[in-house]
Parts: C-alpha cells; structure tokens; sequence
C-alpha cells in the first residue's frame, strides 16, 4: 500500500468512526517531518470509555483482526488489524483533550493529532522502553521531530 493509499484508508475509518485521529510516523510525514524511514504501521489515537466499545469501532471488510493486543509497549492498543499487508493499531488516548475538536488539525482530509503530544509519548517511550532497536528508533525520530519544530519557532 503506497502513501496516498493509507491516507485513503485513515480517511475511510475517520469519516466511520468518531473521536479518531492519525498520529505516528505517518502522521508527521504528513506533517512534513522526514523521519528518514518508512511507516511500519499506521497509529490512531481512539477515544474508548469502556474497553467493551472495542467491538463497536467500524473496520474496513475483510480484515485481519488480531484478537489480543500486546499492550506491553508502553501504550494501550485497543484494536490491532491489518488491512492490505499494513498494520493499524487504535491506541487508546490518554488524554480526552488529545481528540477535542480544537485539538485536532485537518491536513488534506485527515484529523491529526497533535505533534508536541507525539513527542512528548515518544519521550516517555524511551525511558519505558525496554527493546534496544525501538528505543533507538524512537531517540531517532525525537531528533527529527525537535529540528523540524524548531524551523517552525
């Protein structure tokens, strides 16, 4: 699945599913932030109340859904599925204010969210963060995300 094509799909579950916003790797490529590497899975923050609304998310047909995600990652995955060899995974948001409609920002269609909230996970991840590769990775991208905002100041 290409670039565009994801952002077909994020589009498709936002316009079917309320309280949804892209965040990750592709989320900041769509930002304009240069990760210097491909998204391995799409992340989208959901807002659940009740870990029984699971079954209420409205998915693309013809999906793998993996029954219990791993939530040893340092985030709560409420749902894991693949569509078209892609991993999606709908985190649970921490922070109710994360999905508000003033915290939201519409790129080309797509409900983002917020990069400082990005960062800031990103820097919990590497404290918590137990898998040498991944926390590397996630030192890497906290690099690129600080130098892009601060052409932004």
């Amino acid at each position: 699945m290409d670039y565009e094509e994801k952002l077909e799909v994020v589009r498709w579950l936002q316009k079917h599913n309320d309280d949804m916003v892209l965040t990750g790797s592709l989320m900041l490529k769509l930002r304009g932030v240069d990760l210097g590497r491909e998204q391995g899975d799409i992340d989208l923050l959901v807002h659940i109340a009740d870990v029984e609304d699971k079954d209420n998310l409205i998915l693309p047909p013809n999906i793998k859904v993996e029954e219990d995600p791993n939530i040893s990652e340092g985030y709560n995955v409420l749902k894991r599925f693949w569509y078209r060899g892609v991993k999606f995974e709908c985190i649970i948001a921490k922070d109710n204010d994360e999905l508000s409609r003033e915290a939201k920002d519409d790129i080309k269609g797509v409900y983002c969210a917020q990069i400082d909230k990005l960062l800031e996970a990103k820097r919990n991840y590497v404290v918590s963060d137990t898998n040498e590769q991944s926390r590397k990775k996630h030192l890497k991208d906290i690099e690129c995300i600080e130098r892009y905002l601060a052409t932004k100041k």
